[in-house]
C-alpha cells in the first residue's frame, strides 16, 4: 500500500470518527451515523445555517432551527408547525417573507401587549400569545425580553426570530 493511498485511508477514517456524537451536529455529504442512531435531515432557506445535520430520533422542527442557528429576519414562520418531529431523510424549506407580508411595526411591549398585537409577531398564535399574557400576569410583568422563553412554547429559535420585534419598556 503506497503512502498516499495510507495517508486517505487514515483521513477518511478521522473523519469518520467524527461523525459519531451525542449532539446533534452539521454533517457533509458522504458520512454514515454509525447504528443508524441519527436522522439525516436536510434544511434549505431562511436558517442561519443551512445545510445537512444529522439529529437524534424525536428532534423537533424547533430544536433543529436552533441547531441551524435560529431564522434569519426573513423567514416567514407563520404556517410552520415548529413542534413537529423531523424524520429520516427529511427537506424542510424555511420561506421567505414575502413583500405583502410587512414585520409588525414599532415594537410590541411585551407588558401591556395585547393577544392580538402578541399575534402581529412572526410564530405566535393566538395560544401562545394567550400564553404570554397569563405568564405575564402571575409574574408582574417582563423584566428582559429573554424572559419570554420562559413561556411554554417559546424557545431561543423563536426568540431569535422576534427579540428584534419586542420590548419591555
Amino acid at each position: 500500500m503506497s503512502k498516499r493511498n495510507l495517508l486517505i485511508m487514515l483521513a477518511l477514517a478521522f473523519m469518520l470518527a467524527g461523525c459519531v456524537s451525542e449532539t446533534n451536529t452539521p454533517i457533509s455529504f458522504g458520512e454514515k451515523p454509525q447504528n443508524n442512531v441519527f436522522l439525516t435531515v436536510e434544511v434549505r432557506g431562511e436558517v442561519l445555517n443551512p445545510g445537512l445535520y444529522m439529529v437524534k430520533p424525536g428532534t423537533m422542527l424547533y430544536e433543529l432551527v436552533e441547531i441551524c442557528g435560529g431564522f434569519t429576519t426573513r423567514a416567514d414562520i407563520q404556517n410552520l408547525t415548529l413542534v413537529s418531529e423531523i424524520t429520516q431523510n427529511q427537506t424542510i424549506i424555511i420561506p421567505c417573507r414575502t413583500a405583502d407580508q410587512p414585520r409588525p411595526s414599532g415594537k410590541i411591549n411585551l407588558n401591556v401587549a395585547t393577544v392580538d398585537e402578541l399575534m402581529q409577531l412572526p410564530g405566535i398564535g393566538k395560544a401562545k400569545a394567550e400564553a404570554i399574557v397569563s405568564y405575564r400576569t402571575k409574574t408582574g410583568g417582563f423584566r428582559q425580553i429573554d424572559e419570554i422563553m420562559q413561556v411554554q412554547g417559546i424557545g431561543q429559535a423563536l426568540f431569535n426570530t422576534i427579540k428584534t420585534l419586542i420590548t419591555i419598556q
